[in-house]
């Protein structure tokens, strides 16, 4: 199977199963995840070389976390600065501490712990996030503060 055949099955994939999630009223980021299970090596096996998508898994961050900076407002976020670090930070630390015992509880070592429960703490971070963006939750000052 060539490259391009690959690449457009698996978008192909993604964009069927967004569809179908979002007839369910689910939200889409799960969709992706399913895409990718089912394009994966336990599912139809599409993608062969795992190296060849990490520059697209790298693109598609960077995308996402340029839309979550275009839902930001500077000046707002200047005004509630002291109350977004101290909650946003309790929220880390509270993730990254769920992550962590979830790690030790797994069998890894307490460094390797650390370092799993920081990337999970982060990347739920931007998850919610995106999540909220979805949901029109980024309007409500609760939405904001996450």
């Amino acid at each position: 199977m060539s490259g391009y055949f690959e690449i457009l099955a698996i978008l192909t994939c993604a964009v069927v199963v967004v569809w179908l999630f979002r007839r369910i009223k689910l939200p889409a980021i799960l969709a992706y995840l399913v895409a990718g299970v089912i394009v994966g090596q336990h599912g139809l096996n599409l993608a062969h070389e795992q190296v060849d998508y990490d520059h697209f898994a790298e693109l598609g961050i960077v995308f996402l976390l340029f839309t979550l900076g275009l839902e930001f407002s500077l000046p707002r976020l200047m005004a509630m600065r002291h109350l977004v670090i101290s909650v946003g930070s309790l929220q880390v630390g509270i993730s990254l501490l769920v992550f962590m015992i979830a790690g030790l509880f797994f069998g890894l070592s307490i460094p390797a712990a650390f370092v799993v429960g920081s990337i999970l703490a982060l990347s739920s971070t931007a998850i919610v996030i995106r999540q909220l963006s979805e949901s029109g939750a980024m309007k409500r000052k609760s939405g904001q503060l996450s």
